[in-house]
């Protein structure tokens, strides 16, 4: 009954959404999932680690407009939505002074395909102490190592990083 409340303000959001097509990104069931987690707790600082098109930031803004949102992605020139209300860097979640900003209230959506295990790790060392991870693959799937992942106790082919952040080259 909790989520049924959001539907119909969901709906239009999302139907109003300016990226049409999002492949590679959130689809319609998980944004309605982050939109809904969002209302539910009303954190007062969004950090977004991996923003792909901007899809879930536009669902982050939209959810909570007088919401701090700070967004993390590497690429750039990816993006296709930017919003006002966002301070954006390209730095890695791991390479941000997070005194700088007031976490008391604060959520961490990790959408970035990294080490899961080393996100929580972190963002615990940080103060963090609530967070999203949108990729959670089963096991033997999947470009990093997830909560499924962990929990399983099997480990990962690629526990460090995702194959986009790994050393390139014959120095590999």
């Amino acid at each position: 009954n909790d989520l049924i409340k959001y539907l119909d303000d969901f709906f239009e959001i999302y139907k109003n959404r300016p990226i049409k097509n999002n492949f590679g990104g959130m689809g319609i069931n998980h944004c309605f999932a982050l939109y809904s987690i969002l209302r539910s707790l009303k954190p007062n600082l969004i950090v977004e680690s991996g923003v792909w098109k901007g899809q879930s930031t536009y669902i982050i803004e939209n959810a909570l407009p007088k919401s701090n949102i700070v967004c993390l992605d590497p690429i750039p020139k990816n993006r296709l939505f930017n919003s006002k209300n966002a301070i954006y860097f390209e730095n890695d979640f791991v390479g941000i002074d997070w005194t700088k900003f007031d976490i008391t209230n604060s959520l961490c959506f990790f959408d970035d395909h990294q080490n899961a295990y080393s996100r929580l790790m972190e963002m615990k060392w940080w103060g963090f102490n609530r967070a999203i991870f949108e990729d959670n693959f089963p096991d033997g799937e999947g470009d990093c190592y997830s909560l499924k992942n962990v929990l399983s106790g099997l480990g990962h082919f690629n526990i460090q990083m995702s194959k986009d952040y790994l050393p390139k080259g014959k120095d590999k």
